[in-house]
């Protein structure tokens, strides 16, 4: 490893250090830590760049700077908001550390003909860390909520109930929908937003980390298997007929293993309020904070 890669990762792990819910230079760290990851990024795209063999390395890489950017700039978000909370920091700067400490190992083989052995767990460490993107979008979504409720796996273990209400295998039944309230766990696009909003609205919520419960959602399930011509149109449009109030399809539906095909669903009263407090809710993902059989 060259000079100038050992300097940006000393420094890159020693900004989030400075972090802290008092300190005024809060904004100046992020732009700090963001200069770091697109530095690093170029030096060792420049190092490896006639170096076929460790391409796999570079690929793993690209996705871990890409996840710390993002993170770095969702942290951003939440200070300019005024939503930034000591648990969320606390969390950001051990994630970034590690991080850091992953990336050092790998970049210091980057400059050899092939990847080693011994690098293979680093490689592992950092698709953990990062969620590494593939071809499957379901799967790639599910390894990532499977990963957020292993590490909170004693602060939600009292959803764990709810696992029970999920329905079994799809094919097994004519029923060509089913309608319950889970607790789920939102990813956000862009800013977040701080689980006080939430409660503010009637909302329960649980902070697991960096990530937020909201409880008692509205969630419908499609029985694929069934083919009975319902969409979630046609069950949202009865569902505002009966209760008189509009309601809105979050993020993107998910699919389980039993065949069925999930939808989260948010009133419109809601999300106008929320907009009318500046927040507006948008969802990269989300998933159930339950395990499921």
């Amino acid at each position: 490893m060259n000079t100038k890669l050992e300097f940006l990762i000393t420094s890159l792990k020693a900004a989030p250090m400075k972090l802290s819910l008092t300190s005024p230079d809060n904004t100046r760290v992020i732009q700090v830590i963001l200069a770091r990851v697109t530095a690093i990024s170029e030096e060792v795209r420049e190092v490896i760049k006639n170096t076929p063999a460790n391409k796999d390395v570079l690929k793993r890489l690209d996705v871990g700077f890409s996840k710390m950017r993002n993170r770095a700039k969702s942290v951003q978000d939440l200070i300019d908001n005024d939503d930034i909370t000591d648990v969320i920091l606390k969390d950001y700067v051990v994630w970034q550390v590690r991080c850091a400490d992953v990336i050092t190992s790998l970049i210091s083989s980057v400059d050899k003909s092939s990847v080693s052995d011994d690098n293979e767990d680093d490689m592992q460490e950092l698709q953990v860390i990062a969620s590494e993107a593939s071809d499957n979008e379901e799967s790639e979504a599910s390894n990532i909520f499977n990963k957020i409720l292993s590490e909170a796996e004693k602060a939600i273990i009292h959803y764990s109930m709810y696992s029970t209400k999920m329905p079994r295998d799809g094919s097994k039944t004519n029923k060509p929908f089913t309608v319950n309230e889970f607790p789920i766990i939102p990813l956000f696009s862009g800013s977040g937003i701080a689980a006080k909003y939430f409660n503010a609205l009637g909302i329960n919520t649980k902070e697991i980390g960096f990530y937020i419960v909201l409880e008692k959602q509205l969630c419908v399930g499609i029985n694929t298997h069934v083919e009975s011509g319902i969409d979630i149109d046609d069950i949202v449009n009865a569902l505002e007929e009966r209760q008189k109030r509009k309601w809105s399809v979050m993020g993107t539906p998910k699919k389980d293993k039993n065949g069925y095909l999930w939808y989260w669903l948010l009133p419109n009263a809601i999300l106008d309020k929320l907009s009318h407090e500046g927040k507006h809710l948008k969802i990269s993902q989300w998933g159930f904070a339950f395990k499921r059989d």
